[in-house]
């Protein structure tokens, strides 16, 4: 029997959301009698205990945690700290996950036949990432058709969309009713869900503004935002974006109708609790997590069309999608979903299926033995 080959992924993003999570569920799913993983972070915490959890060797590794392009030296160090790393565990492959991971993995394996797979966590794709993957005889990974628009060189770029945990799909009615037991929630309230990190893009004022509209025909509905702000920031130069959010809701009358859950790891149940996911991002994002989780449920959601977001909603089957911005028709289509019961479980059956046809984490999984095993194969020819 061929012997487990390493591999070295490298993840330079102190918070633990859906990247991270992403990640996660990848390392979880992956055959390790075929590959020995390992994980370089630039600090201990939640995802590096996680991952230890699945027996992943941990490596704490100093990475800077943002694009440092104002000052480059900060890359050329790091990338000579994975170099070794990469030496010491004998990696046949680095899958860098995100922009700064990719940057140093490439500077990390330069004048060696390693190849990198770079997963772009960006909703575009800038041509020096495709010109630094081809010249390593590497892989650009994307996870939607929306974030590989635009690159120069397709055949480098592939689209293999993220997956999700089994517990999605195996979270029974029960768990959320459970979930609507803890929070003091009726089994018959309307409530809809947001699961986002607190960030201006994701459009969560946005929807706060449609609440009232949305209210005067649900009295009853109660909303839950889940999820906390971005680590990893000088506090002293961000906005408690969750005090803006709490204040702009209180002018709004609508503050005792929410509830700021904060970061979870039970986000099945919340999902299978919600009778519908609300996503209103203003930004383009590559892949949204949070959208194809709710779909593995059977909760459908209501998007913009934004980014990756039409291309993972199928307007009318499983979900509505909407113009940003529109607080008028986002709680117009929010309110027809509340007051269906039974277009919601004709939609939400249509979205569980939809989810498990291309999200599982098995698929993606093999979708990434496969990209591993041709560069591999590639950079030893």
């Amino acid at each position: 029997m061929t012997s487990a080959r390493p591999i070295l992924f490298v993840d330079a993003d102190p918070e633990f959301g859906s990247r991270g999570r992403s990640l996660l569920t990848l390392l979880g799913s992956l055959d390790t009698e075929r590959y020995r993983l390992h994980l370089a972070l630039p600090a201990r915490g939640p995802l590096a205990e996680a991952a230890a959890a699945l027996r992943v060797a941990v490596h704490v590794v100093d990475l800077p945690t943002r694009a440092p392009f104002r000052t480059p030296g900060l890359l050329w160090q790091a990338g000579d700290r994975l170099r070794r790393l990469a030496r010491h565990v004998g990696t046949r492959v680095v899958h860098a996950n995100g922009d700064v991971a990719g940057f140093a993995s490439l500077l990390a394996v330069r004048n060696t036949r390693t190849p990198v797979v770079w997963h772009v966590r960006d909703a575009g794709i800038a041509p020096v990432q495709v010109r630094r993957a081809r010249s390593r005889s590497a892989a650009v990974i994307v996870g939607s058709h929306h974030a590989a628009d635009g690159a120069a060189d397709r055949a480098v770029v592939q689209v293999v969309p993220d997956g999700v945990p089994d517990r999605f799909f195996d979270c029974a009615r029960e768990c959320g009713r459970e979930a609507r037991r803890e929070f003091e929630i009726r089994e018959d309230a309307p409530l809809v869900a947001l699961v986002s990190r607190l960030a201006p893009s994701r459009g969560l004022r946005a929807f706060l503004n449609a609440l009232p509209l949305l209210l005067d025909g649900n009295p009853d509905a109660s909303v839950w935002i889940v999820g906390g702000e971005p680590e990893g920031v000088d506090r002293r130069s961000v906005e408690d974006f969750a005090a803006v959010l709490r204040h702009h809701a209180a002018s709004l009358g609508v503050l005792d109708r929410v509830r700021f859950v904060g970061r979870r790891d039970d986000v099945h149940r919340l999902l299978t609790a919600a009778d519908l996911l609300v996503h209103p991002s203003r930004e383009p994002e590559p892949f949204a997590l949070a959208v194809a989780e709710a779909k593995a449920v059977g909760t459908p959601s209501v998007v913009t069309s934004v980014g990756c977001l039409p291309e993972m909603v199928r307007d009318g089957i499983d979900g509505a999608v909407v113009a940003a911005d529109d607080a008028r028709v986002l709680a117009d289509r929010v309110g027809t979903l509340l007051a269906d019961h039974s277009l919601r479980e004709r939609w939400g059956d249509a979205a569980r299926i939809d989810a498990r046809s291309r999200w599982t984490a098995a698929g993606h999984a093999r979708s990434l033995e496969s990209i591993y095993d041709r560069v591999i194969a590639s950079a030893a020819g």
